[in-house]
């Protein structure tokens, strides 16, 4: 009796054994199958996001080669040209005051053989002149002078008459005297920072004689006089 018990209970065991090992298996396998399936999820949205840059990736590439393709095809652009600007004529410039332009330097023999006048050029030559001639309608001939006191003094002249200012010394004037002393009769202008021209003409040239500092009308009187032949 005690033995058919003693075999009751064993066999009772080994029966709870044997549903403790196969519950044990369940379990493992249960959770085998929701890592497989844990990891089919992720093969899943990795291969999902893969295919989204993949697409950006031939959206960008596409984008790139349309741009470069467009630059190539396209006209020059404005910076382009500006390497290798197009020739265009240069725009006169106009002609600042008391400058001249275009001058020319002469000798004292092309100044004399040129403007076809006869000067003091003994004088002259004491006074460091500078010859030159500005083209024009008419050429303008002119000689720049210096003093013993180191003022300095511009002489023009142009053949024709008329009362134009040649002086090139474009002031606003304060003071404007008549002087018929020597002939021909000179007109002075003056002003009160310096600056004078002496005016005067015959019958074939009009004069100037100008100062930019120290003039007065002794000086530009007595320049004159001293230019001029007898």
């Amino acid at each position: 009796m005690k033995g058919k018990t003693a075999f009751k209970i064993a066999a009772i065991g080994a029966l709870l054994y044997a549903l403790y090992c196969v519950q044990k298996d369940r379990t493992l396998i249960d959770s085998e199958e929701d890592l497989n399936a844990e990891r089919e999820q992720f093969k899943k949205e990795l291969e999902e996001e893969i295919r989204k840059v993949a697409e950006a990736a031939d959206e960008f590439a596409a984008s790139v080669k349309e741009t470069v393709a467009e630059a190539l095809n396209a006209e020059p652009k404005a910076e382009a040209a500006a390497e290798e600007p197009a020739f265009q004529e240069p725009e006169p410039e106009e002609p600042m005051a008391g400058i001249p332009n275009p001058m020319h330097q002469l000798t004292s023999a092309e100044f004399m053989g040129s403007c076809g006048r006869e000067l003091n050029f003994d004088a002259i030559d004491e006074d460091h002149p500078y010859y030159y001639s500005i083209d024009g309608e008419k050429t303008l001939y002119g000689i720049q002078l210096r003093d013993a006191d180191c003022l300095e003094y511009d002489f023009r002249m142009i053949h024709g008459r008329g009362d134009a200012d040649i002086s090139g010394m474009y002031y606003d004037w304060t003071q404007e005297i008549k002087y018929p002393e020597n002939k021909p009769e000179c007109t002075v202008y003056l002003n009160e920072s310096g600056q004078g021209i002496c005016l005067w003409k015959d019958r074939s040239f009009r004069y100037s004689l100008a100062m930019k500092e120290g003039a007065s009308l002794v000086k530009l009187v007595w320049m004159r006089k001293r230019i001029m032949s007898a």
